[in-house]
């Protein structure tokens, strides 16, 4: 059995130990109506962003970023949410790994992946050694419902992101996306230097969607994903009870096509050139299958795409051979 599969079964439990999803298909209309414009919130807000430093390790130091996000949901019955049971998604937060020798290096922008729930084992073993190996300084923005935006929510990191409640879903991914966006214009005020993106999995598909909203960004290094999140939520595996429960509310097959459609998120176009853009796939991946990544790459002006002999999981153990690979991209472009 893949290590893909293996994954999917103990977030099949996962999810059927937490609480069943509200069926919120009717409130759908205020997304499927709003426009690409109100729905990906292109006019971001200046942030007040709190900076904590903390205990350096080695050769880099580390900082702590808190704001108040300035995010204003669509749905009506999402905002009721939103702002009772909901409020610990109003913290935002980001984590800053700093090489000391970086000053002149381009920095990062990181978005984790699916699920990730933050811990000091994934910020040594995982943010440092990317810092290091990119000699770049990391910023990893907090998806909505993980980590500790996730504090009193779910048992588990991500749980509520992502499943049959579509409502959530989609504002949920809006949050994301707007959230990274106003740190990006923080960073951008703050300091010159130019500013990559990058993800993995469903921090992957973030990465790909803020290329798409953001044309200034100096590159982009999106990580076992790809751009169609209807093809994502009928494959991956770690999502069978999404599917499940959508089933047995009624959701018929197209339905969710049709949803992802009509919010526009299909329109999205890369912003970058070609040259700047760099896809890490593995070609046994089963949750974003290697023939959608090529098909997006043809779509997005054929990047660069290294292939890894590997499934979704197994790529994340050669994690030191692909860091390199972005090094060494990164490295090549004209004006770094």
């Amino acid at each position: 059995m893949s290590p893909d599969d293996l994954t999917g079964a103990a977030a099949t439990l996962i999810h059927r130990l937490g609480a069943l999803p509200r069926d919120t298909r009717e409130d759908l209309s205020v997304l499927r109506g709003a426009g690409v414009d109100a729905m990906f919130l292109p006019a971001v807000a200046e942030i007040d962003v709190e900076v904590r430093r903390r205990l350096g390790v080695g050769l880099a130091t580390r900082r702590d970023l808190r704001w108040t996000s300035q995010y204003q949901p669509l749905a009506p019955g999402y905002a009721e949410r939103y702002a009772g049971a909901y409020a610990p998604l109003q913290q935002a937060v980001a984590r800053v790994v700093s090489p000391r020798r970086a000053a002149n290096r381009p920095r990062l922008l990181y978005i984790h992946g699916y699920m990730q729930p933050e811990t000091p084992a994934e910020e040594l073993g995982f943010l440092l050694p990317m810092a290091l190996a990119l000699n770049m300084e990391v910023i990893h923005v907090q998806m909505p419902f993980h980590g500790r935006r996730n504090r009193g929510l779910s048992r588990m990191s991500g749980s509520l992101y992502w499943t049959a409640d579509m409502v959530r879903s989609l504002e949920a991914l809006r949050q994301s996306l707007y959230d990274a966006r106003c740190l990006l214009a923080w960073m951008r005020k703050h300091d010159p230097r130019p500013v990559g993106i990058a993800g993995i999995s469903m921090g992957g598909v973030l990465a790909l969607a803020l290329a798409c909203l953001e044309p200034d960004f100096a590159f982009a290094l999106p990580c076992i994903a790809h751009m169609d999140i209807t093809a994502m939520t009928h494959h991956a595996p770690v999502l069978s009870v999404m599917r499940s429960r959508l089933r047995a509310m009624g959701w018929r097959p197209g339905d969710l096509a049709e949803l992802v459609e009509q919010t526009g998120w299909n329109s999205l176009k890369p912003q970058l050139s070609p040259d700047r853009v760099c896809l890490f796939a593995g070609r046994h991946d089963r949750f974003f299958p290697p023939q959608l990544v090529s098909q997006m790459a043809a779509q997005w002006g054929d990047p660069r795409i290294e292939w890894s002999p590997t499934s979704h999981l197994g790529w994340i153990p050669r994690l030191p051979l692909h860091l390199k690979k972005m090094r060494r991209f990164v490295d090549k472009l004209p004006g770094f």
